[in-house]
């Protein structure tokens, strides 16, 4: 398997992220997955929602948190950039020793969903896809989209317990 990134990139990834939003760390909120979630996440997996407010009382935007007994394994930014883009500005890190092991999927479907239940939409990211996140998306289209190209739910149930069955 061919490693996307290190884990010291992926480490100072995290890092900046955090850094950089950590300004706005007060106006984060902080949310329970399971209050806006589509999907039972299997245990040992776990995850964190923070929405980023706007200054009109509506979100623009999203961090989630993938955790692997409590460690941060993943994690999925989503922010609205109308102004340069038109549209949403996505990334997703997945921990290198993590990675080519479903997490990306089930990250990518949780934030599909959040995405939809907090802004009312979603798209892949305005600034194109890595060949990495279409291999992603086509396996996605895959396994849980339904005739219309949209994310049958059950589907997606079935497909993130298959990656993780219950013990």
């Amino acid at each position: 398997m061919k490693v996307l990134i290190t884990e010291s990139q992926f480490r100072r990834i995290l890092n900046e992220y955090n850094d950089k939003y950590s300004s706005f760390k007060e106006r984060w909120l902080k949310v329970s997955y399971e209050s806006i979630g589509c999907y039972e996440i299997p245990r040992p997996l776990s995850v964190d929602v923070f929405l980023f407010p706007s200054d009109d009382d509506d979100y623009s935007g999203f961090l989630i948190d993938l955790k692997l007994d409590n460690n941060i394994i993943g994690q999925y930014h989503s922010v609205i950039d109308e102004e340069n883009l038109g549209g949403l500005m996505n990334d997703i890190e997945i921990a290198p020793e993590y990675q080519g092991k479903g997490f990306g999927k089930i990250l990518t479907l949780i934030a599909m969903c959040v995405s939809e239940n907090v802004l009312g939409f979603f798209t892949s990211d305005v600034r194109g896809l890595t060949d990495q996140q279409k291999n992603v998306y086509k396996s996605l289209q895959k396994n849980v989209y339904d005739e219309k190209g949209n994310v049958d739910y059950s589907k997606a149930q079935e497909f993130i317990n298959q990656q993780f069955p219950k013990n």
